[in-house]
């Protein structure tokens, strides 16, 4: 049987298809502008517990083949680009980086049309171990994912005291006992 039915479509009527390329992150580097490496598949970076100054940041360049012209706002730990672009960063150990707008900071650095995003991670304190954190780029069609792992090393905190107030005994008398000279004593934190 013949359709005659209006829904059909005439390739060769002059149609046009678009196809949707998927956005892309094309670089990841520290904040320094120094590439990261990447160990068995994931960017990796290594730090020290309770590091000054606090935090990690870097930055990663976005491509996306098919842009907008408003690169839109920052919300919560996504950055949405009028309403076509997100791009959002998820940590997979929430005791060591929680997914919260203070401890994962995601701002627009665009600058000549070149997409950049700059992404702080601040770590809690006193916490040492190991993340995953999984950015994501998309445009509501397709999406591009990139992995960091952060490693963070465990180090001995300094014991802490409060000293009291200074002695002054005369030459050649002996050892003396100060009692309740040292204050406030503690180990340091407990991880």
């Amino acid at each position: 049987p013949s359709d005659t039915s209006d829904d059909r479509i005439d390739l060769l009527s002059g149609f046009e298809f678009r196809v949707n390329r998927a956005p892309t992150i094309t670089e990841v580097k520290g904040g320094g502008s120094s590439p990261i490496a990447v160990v068995e598949g994931k960017h990796q970076v290594v730090l020290d517990e309770d590091a000054n100054p606090g935090y990690y940041n870097l930055k990663m360049q976005i491509e996306d083949l098919d842009p907008s012209s408003d690169w839109g706002h920052v919300s919560g730990s996504s950055f949405i680009a009028d309403g076509k672009l997100t791009f959002t960063a998820v940590s997979d150990n929430e005791v060591l980086l929680p997914n919260t707008t203070q401890n994962i900071s995601i701002s627009d650095d665009t600058n000549s049309g070149v997409g950049e995003r700059s992404v702080d991670l601040i770590l809690a304190e006193h916490q040492h171990g190991e993340t995953i954190v999984t950015f994501t780029i998309s445009d509501g069609v397709d999406w591009t994912q990139k992995q960091l792992r952060l490693k963070v090393n465990s180090v001995n905190d300094a014991p802490t005291f409060t000293p009291g107030a200074n002695q002054s005994i005369a030459e050649d008398s002996g050892a003396q006992r100060v009692e309740a000279w040292a204050t406030d004593i503690s180990a340091g934190p407990p991880n």
